[in-house]
């Protein structure tokens, strides 16, 4: 049986292709500290996966969902200036 694709499952196929990158990557990319994108991980700001288990949990980024997300923070200080 085939299964028709709407917009949001093609979405995140192409998604599940796209590399997991460290903060350093997402540092350099945004111009910022890996610090500062922590900060902002923690704070929810930034869409970020936790993996690893006790003392070597680390966190992996994707590039287009960093990128959303700084779109809709642009977007959210535009309405309340």
């Amino acid at each position: 049986m085939s299964e028709k694709l709407g917009p949001k499952r093609v979405e995140s196929i192409k998604a599940s292709d796209e590399p997991w990158v460290k903060p350093e990557t997402i540092a350099r990319h945004l111009s910022v500290s890996k610090h500062q994108v922590m900060k902002m991980t923690r704070e929810g700001k930034l869409p970020g996966r936790n993996c690893g288990m006790g003392a070597r949990r680390f966190w992996r980024f994707r590039v287009s969902e960093v990128d959303r997300a700084m779109i809709e923070m642009e977007k959210m200080e535009k309405k309340t200036a």
